[in-house]
């Protein structure tokens, strides 16, 4: 791919990613768990220990609260904030997928060769 395609490719998958993020609400009740159990973290200052309705909630590591949280504490309690960090990490996902795609054709390369 030239690099005027890879240049469009990347302003798209931002465009997707980032601009629309905060655009739809959070309607679905796994997300909107997630997002008020980092909300909770967050109002109460307890990092350590989740909770959704003041009942401990260990469903996902905490790990993803406290970056879910962190996203509160940096844009405030809104939907862009909530899936800001996994849309970090989708833009990541695409460019290691790409990065494997082509380092698979080099290694294909390489075991053909040998």
């Amino acid at each position: 791919m030239s690099r005027k395609s890879w240049t469009v490719f990347w302003l798209v998958a931002l465009l997707l990613l980032f601009v629309f993020n905060g655009s739809l609400l959070i309607t679905d009740s796994v997300e909107s768990n997630y997002a008020l159990t980092a909300k909770e973290m967050v109002v109460s200052g307890d990092w350590l220990s989740p909770q959704i309705y003041g009942q401990y909630w260990f469903d996902k590591p905490v790990f993803f609260y406290w970056l879910t949280a962190l996203g509160f504490k940096i844009f405030g309690f809104t939907e862009f904030a909530a899936r800001f960090f996994p849309s970090c990490f989708g833009l990541a996902g695409l460019g290691l997928l790409i990065w494997g795609q082509k380092n698979f054709l080099m290694i294909k390369l390489l075991f053909t060769v040998v």
